[in-house]
């Protein structure tokens, strides 16, 4: 039978003291001077049109049913349907036309 002793290893003789941690370069901040497409990125200013044009609708639309709720008002369906979806699609176009009127920078 083949019986292996283990002898205890010595420690290696080095400063038992406080470990200290590894030391790694300061990161270097990103500078990016220019884009792949030359130049600084221009940033449009300004509100965006599409949720202007979206709350200005939703206000029409509250205005609308508040009117209709506390009033005499009868509201004739074959009417306000068909202007509802005419509403719509000229919505539709001014978001269109406010995309084309953006520039592209």
């Amino acid at each position: 039978m083949n019986q292996h002793t283990s002898t205890p290893h010595a420690e290696p003789a080095s400063d038992q003291t406080t470990p200290q941690p590894a030391t790694h370069p300061a990161p270097t901040p990103m500078v990016t001077t220019s884009t792949p497409y030359g130049g600084e990125p221009e940033y449009l200013t300004g509100p965006a049109p599409t949720p202007v044009i979206i709350g200005l609708v939703g206000l029409l639309a509250l205005i609308s049913f508040l009117v209709w709720a506390l009033s005499d008002w009868v509201v004739n369906w074959a009417v306000a349907v068909p202007a509802g979806i005419v509403g719509l699609g000229a919505v539709i176009v001014a978001l269109g036309l406010a995309g084309l009127r953006r520039p592209r920078a």
